[in-house]
């Protein structure tokens, strides 16, 4: 845990929201602050709540049953600022390449701290081109809903839209650290009619600003 703040420290150059995310991620390393005022996440098996004021780029609202033609969805809580988010980018990307959009979709959901912050937040995304969609939650109303507490936190819904994982992303911020890669893991062993070997372990990122 030293030695990963020691690394985290070591960082060059954040913009000023991203150097004040990470001062709460290095003096609150859980989001147990939080957590006291959310809905408790759904568990394994338990059916993923259904979105609610969520919107594409274009500002239209989107549900679930868009995606109705897809086997598995990959649902990850993101921040534009989140330092911790960024690291996860190239991750993201790769994963979305790896995939037919048919069987497993990639989603981020941008979660908006505040109604100014929404267009800033859409042209930032924008910018980035991600070969996977990205959702805004200009409410912070699907957030809430899933319980989440951080950024990223990872939820795979399966077929029915029960939560088959959740949690974080694999079991390190650095990806050349990286020794379990949970969320991989899990959807290689669904495609193989298995049980995941993990289906919930603890998400660490950024604090959403509830």
């Amino acid at each position: 845990m030293f030695k990963t703040k020691l690394q985290l420290l070591s960082v060059s150059i954040l913009s000023p929201l991203s150097f004040f995310y990470f001062l709460i991620l290095f003096l609150q390393p859980s989001s147990l602050l939080y957590a006291q005022q959310m809905p408790k996440p759904p568990g394994p098996g338990e059916m993923a709540p259904t979105w609610q004021s969520l919107v594409n780029e274009q500002l239209k609202e989107v549900t679930l049953k868009d995606w109705r033609n897809t086997n598995y969805i990959v649902l990850v809580f993101t921040h534009k600022d989140c330092y911790v988010s960024t690291l996860y980018e190239e991750r993201f990307a790769a994963f979305a390449k790896t995939y037919p959009q048919a069987k497993v979709a990639l989603i981020a959901v941008e979660v908006i701290n505040s109604p100014t912050e929404l267009e800033s937040t859409i042209t930032a995304i924008k910018k980035k081109q991600r070969p996977f969609v990205t959702y805004f939650d200009k409410e912070q109303s699907v957030a809430k809903s899933y319980g989440a507490t951080v950024t990223p936190e990872v939820f795979l819904l399966g077929p029915k839209r029960t939560v088959l994982y959740h949690g974080a992303w694999d079991d390190s911020l650095f990806a050349e650290q990286v020794k379990t890669a949970y969320l991989e893991e899990a959807i290689e062993a669904m495609l193989k009619q298995q049980t995941p070997p993990v289906s919930q372990t603890r998400p660490s990122g950024c604090p959403i600003l509830y």
